[in-house]
């Protein structure tokens, strides 16, 4: 959105004042954001800092890229699995995304190449954040000790999507009550928990760093908090549907099938747990913006996954912060500061978005700016709008009302 600047005199000039004030110049990341979003520049609309973390699949055109510049979001992460990841496409990708996109990305590169760690990994490092395969779990126990071994020593950490492949058993939502009601075939929770306990414990024997995507399991959560409590150098995030909704949401529709799946309503008690006493570290939306024919096709035959980037900050909001539930600062902090600090991604010279918090909406899939569509959060009155989006000091998003 490229507004003109007649139109939006009031907000570009409130914003670069905030900027000329030294609001956003330092370059580490910090508990700012609790102050931060508590500035009122307009009635009913506040400044949060850097929101959104995670992630576009399968974006490979520059166009595609562009179509992701989305509210609020300043980092994106590249799930780099879908890519041809080599010593060129890391380093191409962070460019593009920063002069075509008007994002800094998060690359981390492919852990694995065929049964064996991935033999160029020393030079990937060099643009790399992290090596993941996420979106495969790593089934080899002796192959994830070696590549830690070595991330570890190249001073990067393993990012991993846990799954043990022989525990999924064809299923395709959480092994539970909607399962056992409605005929269909269940992933289990051990399919998540019993790698986590894996990679905690090689985590901690080779000293490597180490992150899990998207827990969404009771288990998960306990094995992580032991495993701090044992200093083992690890952080997991989780995505705001687990922490939302839960398996009495299903509805016999692609848009709520997701891997991993809705678990049952005490996993989503102890995720919830875990982000108040900080066992979760991050939310990340896990966005994967599918075709609608791929999403189409009910639970047994659509695609894994759902949008989230554009859901992501309003329905956390009006869920856990407005009843209470979560404080705004654990919210902006989960969302905003600790992804940055745990990957180490300097923030933006002047980076904030203004949301108004004051006026509900429902959401409608049709007015997303993503490509894809699949929410089960369609329709739900939600607060929280992004305004405009500011990052290095430009506007890159500007709602439509906002230049009215």
């Amino acid at each position: 959105c490229r507004p003109k600047a007649s139109r939006t005199a009031g907000l570009r000039e409130r914003s670069e004042k905030f900027c000329r004030a030294g609001y956003f110049r330092e370059s580490r990341p910090s508990p700012r954001a609790a102050i931060i979003h508590n500035i009122v520049i307009s009635k009913g609309r506040k400044v949060c800092y850097n929101m959104g973390v995670k992630e576009i699949y399968g974006v490979i055109a520059v166009k595609e890229i562009r179509s992701e510049i989305l509210p609020g979001v300043f980092l994106t992460c590249l799930q780099t699995d879908k890519f041809k990841t080599g010593l060129l496409s890391v380093s191409f990708l962070t460019r593009l995304c920063r002069e075509e996109a008007s994002q800094n990305a998060l690359i981390p590169s492919v852990l694995r190449r065929g049964t064996a760690y991935h033999p160029d990994m020393d030079a990937l490092a060099a643009d790399a954040v992290a090596f993941s395969d996420d979106g495969h779990g790593v089934q080899s126990e002796d192959m994830m000790r070696a590549a830690m071994i070595r991330a570890g020593s190249l001073g990067r950490m393993i990012v991993a999507h846990c799954e043990v492949n022989e525990l999924l058993h064809g299923g395709y939502i959480h092994d539970g009550a909607y399962a056992a009601a409605h005929g269909h075939a269940g992933i289990s929770s051990e399919s998540e928990w019993g790698q986590i306990a894996r990679d905690v414990r090689l985590s901690e024997e080779t000293g490597c760093a180490y992150h899990v995507c998207h827990i969404s399991t009771k288990e998960s959560v306990q094995i992580i908090r032991e495993a701090k409590a044992r200093g083992v150098n690890v952080t997991c995030e989780t995505a705001p549907h687990y922490l939302v909704l839960d398996e009495r949401d299903m509805q016999e529709d692609g848009r709520f099938k997701m891997n991993p799946p809705l678990r049952s309503p005490e996993d989503r008690a102890a995720l919830i747990d875990g982000l108040l006493d900080g066992t979760i570290d991050c939310i990340a939306t896990d966005h994967a913006p599918h075709s609608a024919e791929e999403k189409s096709r009910g639970l047994k035959g659509s695609a894994m996954g759902i949008v989230g980037l554009e859901t992501a900050f309003p329905v956390l909001y009006t869920k856990l912060v407005r009843p209470g539930i979560l404080s705004m600062e654990r919210l902006l902090e989960a969302l905003c500061t600790t992804p940055r600090r745990r990957f180490r991604i300097p923030a933006g010279s002047c980076d904030f978005s203004v949301w108004d918090l004051s006026h509900p909406y429902r959401i409608d899939p049709a007015g997303f700016l993503s490509k894809g569509r699949a929410t089960p959060f369609a329709g739900m009155e939600v607060y929280g709008r992004c305004m405009l989006t500011v990052h290095n000091g430009r506007i890159v998003y500007l709602d439509p009302s906002a230049a009215r």
